[in-house]
C-alpha cells in the first residue's frame, strides 16, 4: 500500500471548468511535494469531466471523483474529507489558487503547533484575471491563539478567518465534517467545530487568492435574508457555551443587541445592500494592493 502523504489537497468544484487549470496549475507549483491532489465534481453539466481528463493525459498526477448526484456544498465539502488520505486537508476551491509556498508554511505551522487544529494566512483578494486587489487577513501579525477565544472574536466581529481555501486543518479533528444545518456559513461553523478541538495558528502572509467573480455567491450572500439567519443562529448557538469567558449578563445583552441587529438587517432590502457593499469594502484586517 502507498504510503499515505501530508497534505490532501481537495478541489471541489461545480461548473468551474474554466477555473480548473489556474486552481490545478496552482497546486503543481507547490514548493512542498508531499502531498495528493484530488478533484470532487458535484455533478456539473459543463466540460469538467474533459477538463480533467486533459490533466491525466498530460500526466497530471490526481485522483477524480464525480459524485453520483449533487450533495450540495456542504456534502461535497464532506466527500472531499472522506476521500483524503493526508494528515492535513487543504480545501482549494475551484475558483481560487494557491501561492507556491501555501502547503509548505501551513503544514510547517501545524507540525511546529501540535495543539492547533487549524492553521491560517492572510489572503489576497483578486479580480477575475488573478489581479491582487486587496490583502484580509486575521491579523497583521504572526498569532497563536486558544480556539475559544478565537470563536469568541468571530462572533463578535464576524468571519475573521477565511475562506476554505486559506486554511488548513487536521484530519482527524474533522470527521464530523461541515454542517448542512446552516445555509450561508457552512465554513465559519466547521472552523469553529475545529476550534473547539484546539488552537488557531496564523500566518501574516498571503498564502492563496480568493477570486471575485460575476458567478461567485460569497458577496451576494449577503444580500440574501438567509445569511442573517444564519449569523443570528451561529451566535445564539456558541455564545452560551461554558468556555465563552464573559458574564451571563453580559451574554444576554449582546445576544437582544445581536438578535435586533439581525432582523432589522434581514429585513430591509436597502440595509443588507449596504451591508454587503461594507463587507466587500472591509472584511477582517484589509488593506489594497
Amino acid at each position: 500500500m502507498a504510503t499515505a502523504p501530508r497534505v490532501s489537497v481537495c478541489i471541489p468544484s461545480y461548473n468551474y471548468a474554466r477555473y480548473l487549470p489556474d486552481a490545478v496549475g496552482s497546486v503543481l507549483a507547490q514548493t512542498f511535494t508531499d502531498y495528493e491532489l484530488i478533484i470532487v465534481d458535484n455533478r456539473s453539466t459543463d466540460n469538467t469531466e474533459e477538463v480533467v481528463a486533459g490533466f491525466v493525459r498530460s500526466g497530471v498526477p490526481l485522483r477524480f471523483h464525480r459524485n453520483d448526484r449533487n450533495l450540495g456544498q456542504a456534502g461535497n465539502f464532506n466527500r472531499c474529507i472522506e476521500l483524503a488520505r493526508g494528515q492535513y486537508i487543504q480545501i482549494l476551491c475551484a475558483d481560487d489558487t494557491l501561492e507556491p509556498t501555501c502547503l509548505a508554511k501551513l503544514a510547517a505551522a501545524l507540525d511546529g503547533h501540535p495543539s492547533a487544529s487549524l492553521a491560517g494566512a492572510a489572503r489576497f483578494i483578486v479580480d477575475e484575471r488573478l489581479s491582487p486587489l486587496k490583502i484580509l487577513a486575521y491579523s497583521n501579525r504572526f498569532a497563536e491563539e486558544r480556539g475559544h477565544d478565537v470563536i469568541l472574536r468571530c462572533l463578535l466581529k464576524g468571519n475573521l478567518i477565511g475562506e476554505p481555501s486559506s486554511v488548513m486543518f487536521r484530519k482527524d479533528r474533522a470527521s464530523r465534517g461541515f454542517t448542512d444545518c446552516y445555509r450561508q456559513i457552512i465554513d465559519l461553523e466547521m472552523w469553529f467545530h475545529l476550534l473547539e478541538q484546539g488552537d488557531f495558528v496564523f500566518l501574516p502572509e498571503p498564502l492563496s487568492k480568493f477570486r471575485q467573480h460575476g458567478g461567485q455567491q460569497t458577496w451576494e450572500n449577503l444580500k440574501d435574508p438567509a445569511f442573517f439567519d444564519d449569523m443570528w443562529r451561529i451566535f445564539n448557538e456558541y455564545i452560551d457555551r461554558d468556555y465563552i469567558r464573559m458574564s451571563r449578563t453580559r451574554k444576554e445583552s449582546l445576544k437582544i443587541v445581536r438578535r435586533g441587529g439581525m432582523t432589522l438587517l434581514r429585513n430591509s432590502h436597502l440595509l443588507r445592500y449596504a451591508f454587503s457593499v461594507m463587507r466587500s469594502k472591509v472584511t477582517a484586517r484589509s488593506h489594497h494592493v
